[in-house]
């Protein structure tokens, strides 16, 4: 739930930023692919979850169907990890800005660039 907190925080804050932020369309890629599978992975939890195996019936094989359900969970765990990691790498952070570049007037001085 925290990742997925994050996630919408980030993608907020991507939007707001625009198209002329760096890596744009590169983030919002990844952070669509993540959001979209942590969904995914919910739903297969919650299916997975309302499935009972005690009463298996050996012809049925629930239980094995189950566990394939879970090895895929685990696998789309690994991959909103591995995305995740990527969003972290190329995440741009706002320019930390001087008051002299902010205002050079303030200071009386001007900036040569």
């Amino acid at each position: 739930m925290a990742l997925f907190t994050a996630n919408a925080s980030q993608m907020k804050h991507l939007l707001q930023q625009g198209t002329d932020a760096q890596f744009y369309y590169f983030l919002f890629v990844l952070l669509c692919i993540s959001i979209i599978l942590q969904l995914i992975v919910a739903a297969l939890l919650i299916y997975k979850g309302s499935k009972n195996i005690e009463n298996d019936d050996p012809e049925c094989r629930l239980s094995d169907r189950v566990h394939l359900k879970n090895n895929i969970v685990t696998g789309l765990i690994l991959v909103i990890t591995a995305v995740n990691v990527f969003i972290t790498a190329f995440w741009f952070s706002p320019l930390q800005l001087t008051p002299e570049d902010q205002d050079p007037a303030a200071t009386g001085t001007i900036a040569v660039y």
